[in-house]
């Protein structure tokens, strides 16, 4: 039994992971430097990997979703930037320690994950939704995350 017939939410992207996506690549980006390749070769990777970084960063901060619901038969709405509000189908999801990650199907974008951590989400709504996705039963749906 789940403690609310609905759930709804405005999504906005974590700041840990932008923080976390810095460190691991300000980290690879020092072992790198301390390497034994030449300077020519130390300097191109790097590049590449502060590329990829800032690309990544960029991706994950502009997110399309703004707002994330689910009625009491189960079915998701997402509320994307640009398009507006569009069906999506639950595909997956993580629970671990205070975060969950949850990975949705979408007729046009194909898939989307979002993640609910401490800083984006508050304790009540990730509580709610744990209970409703324990509920559920995605063992015939697609692989877990």
């Amino acid at each position: 039994m789940t403690s609310a017939p609905a759930i709804g939410f405005d999504y906005r992207p974590s700041c840990w992971m932008t923080t976390a996506l810095a460190s691991i690549g300000g980290a690879t980006a020092v072992a790198v430097l301390m390497s034994g390749a030449p300077a020519w070769a130390r300097i191109a990777t790097v590049a590449v990997v502060l590329a990829c970084v800032w690309r990544a960063a960029l991706v994950w901060t502009r997110g399309r979703v703004w707002q994330v619901g689910c009625d009491a038969a189960g079915q998701w709405q997402l509320h994307l930037r640009d398009e507006g509000e569009t069906a999506a189908v639950l595909a997956g999801f993580r629970v671990f320690g205070p975060c969950i990650l949850l990975r949705f199907k979408l007729a046009v974008h194909g898939e989307l994950a979002l993640l609910l951590t401490p800083d984006n989400s508050d304790a009540d709504l990730r509580r709610r939704l744990r209970m409703r996705l324990a509920a559920l039963d995605l063992s015939a749906a697609l692989p877990r995350i």
